[in-house]
């Protein structure tokens, strides 16, 4: 049996159709573990209503703590030998679940990874393992494939796998505002000998609004986080993996993280070339950034063009390559 856990949060709109794709599995050896976390709207209704029609929902309500103390408590409640997370907003393929199992049973696997398909503002991003993974990996060839899947971004999210119940021993950090996902994943990767792949894009991840509004506060946490984040990444890939070279990729995505947040800071109303300076400044004057920056080039055609001027602190060219890249992007997205 599978123990599906949707942490629930405000979703009363999209709640229904999350639900319903995972009611309607061709797969029905379920347990469905709703877990509502303090929602201000109708989700707790919508969710009482489902477990009054369907034995396999279970329903609990909890005080609002984060998407990661949700999916904890959802750990807490599940009783079956597996475990599959589903956000609220996002919704599965009828035969994910089947697929998933299959998988997982048929190759003696303790984690099974699909694709998925990333909805961004109506267009639809098809993400799938590279072509030349097949079946499954044992722990020697999961350790030489291990910057590859990071570098695509299948290891940051829980939603597109399959958990044994009986491996999760350590669950999400809940001090963490960013970089909790993965942190989960690389614990449990420790465990496992064996890794199915399933290349078919199971799973809707729905992102219909970016450019997230950050604080001078939270951005300061997110530094911080993300410097946290890739030490332990790099910990993970020499000590527990015993793999070097190719450090580059682990650090180009904290990298990548610090120029997105420049890029983006020009899509929020209050922001003021005062302010812009402030952030990269902040940005600049962490150590670890700037030494792991030193060398990276494996970076998208614009971020690297971004790099080129953050690393000379050149704040004012960076304040109108941002403008220009959120004008051109504008353009090509009919905005």
């Amino acid at each position: 049996m599978i123990s599906v856990i949707v942490p629930v949060y405000n979703c009363e709109e999209k709640l229904n159709r999350c639900v319903e794709s995972i009611l309607n599995q061709s797969y029905n050896k379920l347990e469905v573990i709703l877990v509502n976390d303090g929602s201000t709207d109708g989700s707790l209704e919508i969710c009482n209503q489902y477990g009054k029609t369907d034995s396999r929902i279970k329903v609990v309500d909890k005080e609002n703590a984060g998407v990661s103390a949700a999916r904890n408590t959802g750990i807490e409640h599940a009783q079956g030998e597996y475990i599959q997370f589903v956000d609220s907003d996002d919704y599965i393929e009828k035969d994910m679940c089947k697929i998933l199992v299959k998988a997982m049973e048929e190759s003696a696997a303790d984690m099974v990874l699909s694709g998925f398909c990333h909805r961004y503002l109506n267009e639809d991003i098809i993400k799938v393992p590279e072509q030349e993974i097949n079946g499954t990996l044992n722990r020697t060839e999961f350790a030489t494939s291990f910057l590859g899947f990071y570098q695509k971004g299948f290891l940051n999210m829980p939603w597109n796998k399959l958990y044994k119940r009986e491996l999760v021993k350590e669950k999400f950090p809940e001090n963490l505002s960013l970089g909790e996902d993965l942190l989960f994943n690389l614990k449990y990767l420790e465990k496992v000998e064996k890794i199915a792949i399933v290349k078919e894009p199971l799973y809707y991840y729905i992102q219909e609004r970016g450019n997230t509004n950050l604080s001078a506060k939270k951005r300061e946490n997110k530094l911080e986080i993300a410097e946290y984040i890739s030490r332990e990444t790099e910990k993970f890939y020499h000590d527990n993996l015993h793999q070097q070279g190719g450090e580059e990729i682990i650090y180009s995505r904290m990298v990548s993280e610090v120029l997105c947040d420049i890029a983006e800071s020009v899509y929020e109303e209050d922001i003021t070339k005062s302010k812009f300076a402030n952030m990269v400044e902040r940005y600049y004057s962490n150590r670890y950034l700037k030494e792991i920056n030193e060398n990276i080039s494996c970076l998208p055609a614009d971020l690297k063009i971004l790099n080129v001027f953050f690393k000379k602190k050149r704040i004012r060219s960076l304040w109108w390559l941002c403008y220009m890249r959120k004008m051109i992007i504008g353009v090509v997205k009919g905005r």
